[in-house]
C-alpha cells in the first residue's frame, strides 16, 4: 500500500510524499461531501423548527393603527420588488394589561393615519417581527446543505493547490540549490 500511494526509491522527495497525501485528503473530502452536506442539511434544519415553533409559541399578530408617516422609504433594495414602497409610520397597538404602546414600523405606504396593520407581539405586548416560518426553515437548510456541498470540494481544491505552489517553490530552491553544485562540474566535463 504504502509503495502504491506513496511511493519509494531515491528519486522520490520528502515534497511528493506530501503532495500525494494532499491529494488523497481531497479525494477523501470530495467523497466525504454528500453525507456532510446532509448532515448539515438535517441539523441546519432541525435547529431552525425548533427556533420556529419556539418564535411561534412566544408571539402572535395583533392590530395596531397608524398613528402617522414619518418619511418613506426608497424601495424594498430588491429589485425585484414589484409592491408598493414601504413607508415608516408610528403604530400604536394595545397592551395586555390595558394600556397602549406606541413604535415605528414599516407599512406599505398607501395605507395612512387611521388604517390599521398587522403587526407582531410578544406575550408581554412589546413590538418585535414575524415569527420564522416552518417552510423558510427547510428551504435555509436545503440552501446551508447546497452551500457546503459546494464550498468544501472547493476549499479542499485550493488549499491543495496553494499547497502545491508552496511546494514547488521550495523544489525550485532545491533545484536553484543543486545545481549550483552539479553545474560547474557539468560544464566543465562539457569542454
Amino acid at each position: 500500500m504504502r509503495r502504491l500511494l506513496l511511493g519509494v526509491g531515491p528519486l522520490k522527495r520528502g515534497t511528493d510524499r506530501v503532495e500525494m497525501a494532499s491529494r488523497l485528503f481531497v479525494l477523501l473530502l470530495v467523497l466525504a461531501t454528500a453525507p456532510v452536506a446532509l448532515a448539515s442539511t438535517h441539523a441546519t434544519q432541525r435547529h431552525l423548527a425548533t427556533v420556529a415553533a419556539q418564535e411561534t409559541a412566544e408571539r402572535h399578530a395583533g392590530r395596531a393603527v397608524i398613528v402617522r408617516s414619518v418619511r418613506v422609504q426608497a424601495d424594498s433594495g430588491d429589485p425585484d420588488y414589484t409592491g408598493s414602497p414601504l413607508t415608516e409610520a408610528v403604530v400604536r397597538w394595545p397592551t395586555p394589561a390595558g394600556g397602549s404602546r406606541t413604535a415605528s414600523q414599516l407599512t406599505p405606504s398607501y395605507l395612512g393615519a387611521g388604517d390599521t396593520v398587522t403587526v407582531w407581539l410578544t406575550r408581554d405586548g412589546r413590538l418585535t417581527t414575524q415569527p420564522l416560518d416552518p417552510a423558510a426553515a427547510k428551504d435555509m437548510g436545503v440552501g446551508v446543505g447546497l452551500m457546503v456541498a459546494f464550498m468544501l470540494p472547493l476549499t479542499a481544491w485550493a488549499l491543495h493547490r496553494l499547497l502545491r505552489w508552496l511546494l514547488d517553490r521550495r523544489r525550485m530552491r532545491q533545484w536553484t540549490t543543486g545545481w549550483q553544485v552539479v553545474g560547474p562540474v557539468w560544464t566543465a566535463r562539457q569542454r
